[in-house]
């Protein structure tokens, strides 16, 4: 079993090696697949009327500099996140817009916040990749003003979200023998459990947990597939790890099977996601 030390180190590799510098160069295209979420999250931010924002697992900031934007220079937003590349590249962003946001390069886990800073907490997709999510958490609760909001989207069931699940279910075709994989292990569907959700978020002393279940249409340009599935396609395998000639087989199987989800111009399919929603005591 991998340790928490290990899971953790694992997370920090990733995230500040060749995935972040990754996510740096695509975010153009990942800002127009996720748009529909940072709406979703600037919505319930705008009813909430907050007074200071942190944005957790926040990547290159997009959501961010959406809840600056629509929330007005009064209120403060801060973005978190490992990845190195892509808070660098957040800062530029908000400058370039004439945004004043802090962006924090650490471990949302670990970090040490201002105690009772925050009144509104939020995620898009950021929040699936602790080691430890109860003390993740209890570290965002004791960020949290008493009576603070959370509200974060996560990926519901893999079973449920065929686009996302279709790399490594074609790549486990090919590559026989695979170790099962730990559905509690950080990754884009740790907490697509809502017993789990409300589990978790208990524990770290979040209350009203509520998870809603909601189905967003989702797209981006089909002239984009073939970066997509050689960039972001979460395969769940490393291909590099095999012969030349079985990562090409797989890899072509991969983007064939994608063509499925083509439809004209575009590549189209339905998130199948959870809203969370929780206050802190």
């Amino acid at each position: 079993m991998t340790s928490t030390t290990e899971l953790k180190q694992q997370q920090d590799q990733f995230w500040n090696g060749e995935m972040g510098e990754t996510w740096v160069a695509a975010q153009d295209l990942i800002e127009v697949l996720l748009q529909p979420f940072e709406a979703l999250l600037v919505e319930e931010a705008v009813n909430a009327r907050p007074k200071a924002v942190l944005d957790v697992g926040c990547g290159n900031g997009p959501t961010t500099r959406a809840l600056s934007h629509a929330l007005g220079s009064e209120v403060a937003c801060t973005g978190i996140d490992l990845s190195g590349p892509m808070i660098e590249n957040a800062k530029a962003r908000a400058q370039a817009e004439g945004l004043s946001i802090d962006f924090i390069r650490d471990d949302a886990s670990e970090y040490v916040f201002g105690r009772q800073t925050f009144d509104f907490v939020t995620s898009r997709f950021g929040a699936m990749f602790f080691a430890e999510p109860k003390k993740a958490f209890a570290n965002l609760r004791r960020a949290a003003l008493p009576g603070a909001r959370l509200r974060m989207i996560v990926w519901g069931s893999p079973e449920a979200n065929d686009f996302m699940t279709l790399a490594p279910k074609v790549a486990a075709q090919h590559l026989p023998s695979l170790p099962p994989t730990d559905p509690h292990a950080p990754g884009p569907f740790s907490l697509s459990n809502p017993s789990r959700v409300s589990t978790v978020f208990s524990a770290a002393g979040w209350a009203g947990i509520q998870t809603e279940a909601l189905t967003v249409p989702c797209g981006f340009p089909a002239s984009e597939l073939d970066h997509f599935v050689e960039k972001l396609a979460p395969t769940g395998h490393d291909l590099a790890a095999y012969d030349p000639q079985t990562a090409n087989t797989v890899s072509a199987a991969i983007r064939e099977a994608f063509n499925a989800y083509i439809e004209g111009d575009d590549v189209r399919f339905d998130a199948h996601v959870l809203l969370v929603r929780a206050r802190a005591n």
